[in-house]
């Protein structure tokens, strides 16, 4: 329901940031979440390979406030940081048809960890992408995930039998 309405209301979100227009919807979201002060993701430039040409990714932030940092990609220069507090919205240029350079691979973002204590936080993150994985496939490999963090090798799929054939007395 989110996603429609950024769909919905895309064009007039980006034209009043003075951006240029996007011409696919954002079809893909991920979910981040950062338990405390401690919990943090490094600096990184988002993989463009599948992105959309031309589009962005938007970073809805939720919960406590947080830092949001971009920097230079050697990560040593920072030209943005800014403590973030729920609804506020970061719009990055994610790829570019005609190949230059868009702003994700211009610059390295990230979450620090905070000095002082905060509780829980996250984001959702909006993307226009290529390929779109089938939940079947998602569900897979989530759950062979969650075996390998508990320990445990994951569980072979039981082979398929071919269905039982009823018998017809003859007479």
């Amino acid at each position: 329901m989110l996603m429609e309405w950024f769909n919905r209301h895309r064009d007039a979100l980006l034209a009043s940031m003075g951006l240029a227009p996007q011409a696919t919807d954002w079809n893909h979201a991920i979910v981040t979440r950062y338990e405390d002060e401690n919990d943090n993701i490094g600096l990184h430039n988002d993989k463009t390979r599948d992105f959309e040409p031309d589009s962005y990714f938007v970073v809805v932030k939720l919960g406590a406030s947080r830092d949001f940092v971009f920097t230079d990609n050697s990560g040593e220069r920072e030209i943005f940081r800014e403590l973030l507090s729920a609804g506020t919205m970061i719009v990055v240029r994610a790829c570019n048809s005609d190949g230059s350079k868009a702003a994700n691979e211009l610059v390295k973002h990230g979450v620090p960890s905070m000095r002082e204590a905060t509780g829980p936080s996250g984001s959702i993150v909006f993307r226009s992408i290529k390929t779109v994985v089938p939940w079947n496939r998602v569900h897979e490999e989530t759950r062979k995930r969650a075996e390998k963090r508990a320990g445990k090798r994951p569980a072979k799929r039981p082979a398929k039998r071919p269905a039982k054939r009823k018998r017809v007395a003859q007479s």
